[in-house]
């Protein structure tokens, strides 16, 4: 069951912390979630949005570099 919300790590300039937020999904994050359904075992994936919601939806999320602090993202980079 996919409830149309997912946690992502924003990053807040005032408080200069990333934090993990509770935000709406993507038609991408969407059609990814339906395509897990049924790997494993038999399986479908039921979508809890009506056409309206899917339809004001954004089509991608913003990129990762975009979200966080690029120090910490370079951190990870290089180890």
């Amino acid at each position: 069951v996919d409830c149309g919300r997912h946690k992502q790590t924003k990053y807040d300039p005032a408080n200069r912390i990333s934090m993990l937020v509770d935000c709406v999904e993507t038609k991408a994050n969407a059609k990814q979630r339906r395509g897990r359904a049924g790997r494993v075992k038999p399986g479908v994936c039921y979508h809890l949005m009506n056409v309206r919601k899917w339809r004001r939806m954004e089509d991608f999320e913003k990129p990762e570099m975009l979200r966080v602090p690029l120090d910490s993202l370079c951190l990870r980079i290089a180890l």
